[in-house]
């Protein structure tokens, strides 16, 4: 989030217009917008013919951040351009680390593709990977006595984990990446909830379907629930996803009062998986503001390590349906979305739009908490 300890006053803000009731309409949502981030910052307003030339923009009223068009031609909302400011106003942004990846397995079909997608998450960003198998002991029923031939199991599901993590799918001129394994008795989400507050732990990459047969039991609704209630991100991929080039990563934005907490740590993400970042908000109504696609260039040029946001606003009956259709459309490698761990029966929709989103969608997934 902006502070006034991760900003400087060298920012310039420029509002280029003629005076007209939208140049009016866009001065003070900016002027709400930078109140609700805390910041003082001067607005220069620009009327001047030759000036708002120079800026070569295609139409009023136009906002320019530090030299750069922002916005021209449309009055986004104060909650649009909060998050917006957040973004090119903040000096120092909180990166997203992901250096130790953490890859659940119930050695399902799923969760092998998983292991696989993730093992590309990991050559990206030069992580480690860890390979975990947890082992939920079955009891006779009414008592602590283990059922007969735990022994047996453990050891062929130790066999199955060593087997998996020494022989990844290899990848041709790449060196091998640390793979380490590990088999883990306790209860499923109880256990990855506990891995995700290490503070080794990363990134959870995990199969969102599960595999009814032999050993896979737990992976599918149990993936959402551990996204739900993880102490850092979760990645969740359908089981006949195959990794490509996450070009366009898709950010529903919800407007929650913390969105800014990893707005910033999503960013950090899309430099360095060197993607486009969409932030789209749905409207179930008339949208009050029509634009699409606005592109907005944050740092240097994507070719010197920076990011180009795209803000749009789409208009749908159904959230759901609009975000896919959205992701869809623009090819999107990834979808991000946040939601906080209190109250659980609660998310960024105020309905359990990410618990669905978690089982129903065809792109991967990566859920991120506003109060980590």
């Amino acid at each position: 989030m902006v502070t006034k300890e991760n900003y400087n006053m060298v920012h310039r803000l420029e509002l280029l217009g003629i005076g007209a009731s939208k140049d009016r309409e866009l001065k003070i949502n900016l002027l709400e917008a930078l109140r609700q981030l805390s910041v003082d910052i001067p607005v220069e307003e620009v009327r001047e013919i030759d000036r708002l030339l120079a800026y070569g923009i295609s139409g009023i009223p136009a906002l320019i951040v530090d030299g750069r068009v922002v916005f021209q031609k449309v009055v986004p909302t104060v909650e649009d351009l909060r998050l917006v400011l957040n973004i090119l106003l903040n000096d120092r942004p909180l990166g997203m680390r992901v250096k130790n990846i953490v890859v659940p397995t119930d050695f399902s079909a799923t969760a092998e593709n998983a292991f696989q997608y993730a093992m590309h998450l990991a050559r990206l960003f030069g992580a480690k990977v860890r390979l975990v198998h947890i082992h939920q002991a079955k009891t006779d029923l009414g008592t602590s006595v283990l059922v007969e031939g735990q022994s047996e199991e453990l050891h062929y599901k130790q066999e199955l984990l060593e087997s998996l993590a020494q022989s990844p799918v290899p990848y041709s001129g790449f060196t091998p990446l640390e793979v380490s394994s590990e088999m883990i008795s306790g209860t499923v989400v109880d256990e990855l909830r506990a891995i995700s507050r290490q503070k080794d732990t990363d990134l959870i990459v995990m199969g969102s379907t599960g595999d009814t047969r032999f050993l896979g039991r737990w992976l599918g609704s149990i993936s959402s629930e551990v996204a739900r209630k993880a102490y850092c991100p979760v990645l969740l991929v359908p089981r006949n996803t195959k990794f490509k080039k996450i070009n366009e990563v898709v950010y529903a934005c919800n407007y929650h009062p913390s969105e800014e907490t990893v707005l910033n740590k999503i960013v950090h993400f899309a430099v360095q998986t060197q993607a486009s970042l969409h932030l789209v908000h749905v409207h179930t109504g008339k949208s009050p503001v029509a634009y699409e696609g606005h592109k907005i260039p944050v740092g240097p040029s994507p070719e010197e390590g920076g990011v180009e946001l795209k803000l749009s606003q789409v208009s749908h009956s159904d959230v759901l349906d609009g975000l896919s259709g959205y992701a869809r459309d623009n090819g999107a490698g990834i979808m991000v979305m946040g939601t906080t761990h209190r109250p659980f029966l609660e998310d960024l929709f105020r309905r359990n739009l990410t618990r669905e989103m978690a089982i129903n969608t065809s792109i991967p997934l990566m859920i991120m908490h506003f109060d980590d």
